[in-house]
Protein backbone atom coordinates (compact mmCIF):
# COMPACT_ATOMS: atom_id res chain seq x y z
CA UNK A 1 0.00 0.00 0.00
CA UNK A 2 2.34 2.29 0.79
CA UNK A 3 4.54 1.39 -2.25
CA UNK A 4 1.28 2.76 -4.52
CA UNK A 5 1.17 5.37 -2.62
CA UNK A 6 4.65 6.82 -2.82
CA UNK A 7 3.97 6.09 -6.83
CA UNK A 8 0.88 8.12 -7.49
CA UNK A 9 1.98 10.99 -9.05
CA UNK A 10 5.59 10.54 -8.68
CA UNK A 11 7.02 8.49 -11.88
CA UNK A 12 10.63 9.52 -10.53
CA UNK A 13 10.47 7.88 -7.28
CA UNK A 14 9.99 4.21 -9.16
CA UNK A 15 13.39 3.97 -10.39
CA UNK A 16 14.50 5.09 -6.69
CA UNK A 17 12.09 2.24 -5.19
CA UNK A 18 13.76 0.09 -7.70
CA UNK A 19 17.01 0.67 -6.81
CA UNK A 20 16.23 0.34 -3.05
CA UNK A 21 14.81 -2.79 -3.46
CA UNK A 22 17.77 -3.97 -5.11
CA UNK A 23 20.10 -2.55 -2.78
CA UNK A 24 17.79 -5.02 0.11
CA UNK A 25 18.54 -7.83 -1.90
CA UNK A 26 21.99 -7.57 -2.49
CA UNK A 27 22.64 -7.21 1.56
CA UNK A 28 20.26 -10.56 2.01
CA UNK A 29 22.58 -12.24 -0.54
CA UNK A 30 26.19 -10.96 0.94
CA UNK A 31 24.70 -11.88 4.51
CA UNK A 32 24.02 -15.30 3.76
CA UNK A 33 26.59 -16.05 1.59
CA UNK A 34 29.02 -15.07 4.64
CA UNK A 35 27.10 -17.13 7.04
CA UNK A 36 27.57 -20.03 4.23
CA UNK A 37 31.38 -18.84 4.41
CA UNK A 38 31.77 -19.01 7.95
CA UNK A 39 30.35 -22.04 8.55
CA UNK A 40 32.10 -24.30 6.46
CA UNK A 41 35.76 -23.03 7.81
CA UNK A 42 34.59 -23.50 11.31
CA UNK A 43 33.34 -26.90 10.94
CA UNK A 44 35.44 -29.96 11.35
CA UNK A 45 35.84 -32.04 8.32
CA UNK A 46 34.96 -35.88 8.31
CA UNK A 47 36.15 -38.81 7.04
CA UNK A 48 34.86 -42.22 6.19
CA UNK A 49 38.49 -45.02 5.73
CA UNK A 50 38.12 -48.66 5.35
CA UNK A 51 41.81 -49.81 4.61
CA UNK A 52 43.54 -53.09 5.77
CA UNK A 53 47.02 -53.95 5.52
CA UNK A 54 48.06 -50.87 3.41
CA UNK A 55 50.89 -48.56 3.12
CA UNK A 56 51.49 -45.62 5.90
CA UNK A 57 51.84 -43.02 2.67
CA UNK A 58 48.68 -44.85 0.48
CA UNK A 59 47.01 -43.85 4.03
CA UNK A 60 47.63 -40.25 3.95
CA UNK A 61 47.16 -39.74 0.19
CA UNK A 62 43.67 -41.21 0.44
CA UNK A 63 42.90 -38.85 3.30
CA UNK A 64 44.27 -35.92 1.56
CA UNK A 65 41.89 -37.23 -0.99
CA UNK A 66 38.55 -36.95 1.33
CA UNK A 67 39.74 -33.62 3.10
CA UNK A 68 40.94 -30.38 2.10
CA UNK A 69 44.32 -31.09 4.45
CA UNK A 70 47.82 -31.67 2.86
CA UNK A 71 50.41 -33.37 4.59
CA UNK A 72 54.04 -32.00 5.04
CA UNK A 73 56.62 -35.43 6.21
CA UNK A 74 60.03 -36.70 6.45
CA UNK A 75 60.34 -40.12 4.78
CA UNK A 76 63.47 -40.41 6.87
CA UNK A 77 61.73 -40.56 10.25
CA UNK A 78 58.41 -41.65 9.40
CA UNK A 79 57.63 -45.41 8.81
CA UNK A 80 55.60 -44.99 5.24
CA UNK A 81 55.94 -48.59 4.28
CA UNK A 82 54.57 -49.40 7.69
CA UNK A 83 51.03 -51.49 7.44
CA UNK A 84 48.07 -49.76 8.72
CA UNK A 85 44.59 -50.94 8.98
CA UNK A 86 41.71 -49.12 10.24
CA UNK A 87 38.27 -49.00 9.76
CA UNK A 88 36.04 -45.38 10.09
CA UNK A 89 33.07 -44.05 9.39
CA UNK A 90 31.98 -40.50 10.00
CA UNK A 91 35.05 -39.20 11.70
CA UNK A 92 37.05 -36.57 12.38
CA UNK A 93 40.42 -36.33 10.63
CA UNK A 94 42.66 -35.34 13.73
CA UNK A 95 41.01 -38.52 15.12
CA UNK A 96 41.52 -40.95 12.54
CA UNK A 97 45.57 -39.51 12.71
CA UNK A 98 45.80 -40.28 16.70
CA UNK A 99 44.40 -43.73 15.79
CA UNK A 100 47.04 -44.11 13.22
CA UNK A 101 49.92 -42.48 14.76
CA UNK A 102 48.55 -43.93 18.18
CA UNK A 103 52.32 -46.13 19.20
CA UNK A 104 54.77 -44.74 17.34
CA UNK A 105 57.26 -41.87 17.91
CA UNK A 106 55.21 -39.40 15.89
CA UNK A 107 53.39 -36.07 16.47
CA UNK A 108 51.26 -34.30 14.01
CA UNK A 109 50.01 -30.73 14.41
CA UNK A 110 47.80 -28.93 11.80
CA UNK A 111 47.77 -25.23 10.68
CA UNK A 112 45.31 -22.80 9.22
CA UNK A 113 45.96 -23.27 5.72
CA UNK A 114 45.31 -26.97 6.26
CA UNK A 115 48.64 -28.42 6.16
CA UNK A 116 49.29 -31.11 8.71
CA UNK A 117 52.58 -31.32 9.89
CA UNK A 118 53.79 -34.96 11.00
CA UNK A 119 57.42 -34.85 12.54
CA UNK A 120 58.97 -36.65 15.89
CA UNK A 121 58.16 -36.50 19.18
CA UNK A 122 60.75 -35.08 21.33
CA UNK A 123 62.24 -37.95 23.39
CA UNK A 124 63.42 -37.12 27.26
CA UNK A 125 64.88 -39.74 29.59
CA UNK A 126 63.36 -39.63 32.92
CA UNK A 127 63.74 -42.08 35.77
CA UNK A 128 62.05 -42.62 39.39
CA UNK A 129 61.41 -44.05 42.21
CA UNK A 130 58.02 -46.09 42.36
CA UNK A 131 56.44 -46.29 46.14
CA UNK A 132 53.30 -47.16 47.70
CA UNK A 133 51.65 -45.68 50.28
CA UNK A 134 53.90 -45.60 53.31
CA UNK A 135 56.86 -44.23 51.47
CA UNK A 136 57.94 -48.37 50.66
CA UNK A 137 59.75 -48.90 47.64
CA UNK A 138 58.15 -51.31 44.95
CA UNK A 139 60.33 -53.71 43.47
CA UNK A 140 59.24 -55.16 39.93
CA UNK A 141 56.34 -52.42 39.29
CA UNK A 142 55.83 -51.99 35.43
CA UNK A 143 56.16 -48.42 34.26
CA UNK A 144 54.77 -47.89 30.92
CA UNK A 145 54.41 -44.14 28.65
CA UNK A 146 50.41 -43.87 29.10
CA UNK A 147 48.59 -44.99 25.14
CA UNK A 148 52.04 -46.11 24.07
CA UNK A 149 53.94 -49.62 24.01
CA UNK A 150 57.01 -47.82 25.98
CA UNK A 151 57.54 -48.97 29.23
CA UNK A 152 59.97 -50.90 31.98
CA UNK A 153 60.00 -52.13 35.72
CA UNK A 154 61.55 -51.01 38.20
CA UNK A 155 64.69 -53.04 40.22
CA UNK A 156 64.80 -54.42 43.41
CA UNK A 157 65.27 -50.31 45.10
CA UNK A 158 62.58 -49.69 42.88
CA UNK A 159 63.77 -47.46 40.71
CA UNK A 160 63.32 -47.32 37.12
CA UNK A 161 64.98 -45.29 33.77
CA UNK A 162 63.13 -44.85 30.12
CA UNK A 163 62.75 -42.53 27.48
CA UNK A 164 59.57 -41.12 26.87
CA UNK A 165 58.03 -38.40 24.07
CA UNK A 166 57.92 -34.75 25.71
CA UNK A 167 54.85 -34.49 27.70
CA UNK A 168 54.35 -37.89 28.05
CA UNK A 169 51.97 -39.59 31.11
CA UNK A 170 53.57 -42.47 33.06
CA UNK A 171 51.67 -45.32 34.54
CA UNK A 172 52.06 -48.11 36.86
Amino acid sequence: MIYYYLLQGRPKYKALLKFIMLMKLACIMVFITCLNVSASVFSQEKISLDVKKTKLARVLQIIEQQSSYHFVYSSSYVPVNKDVSITVTNTLVTDVLAAILNRTNLKYSVSDGGLIVISKNKEVPISGTVKDALGGVLPGASVRVKGTGIGTSTDVNGKFALNAPENAILAY
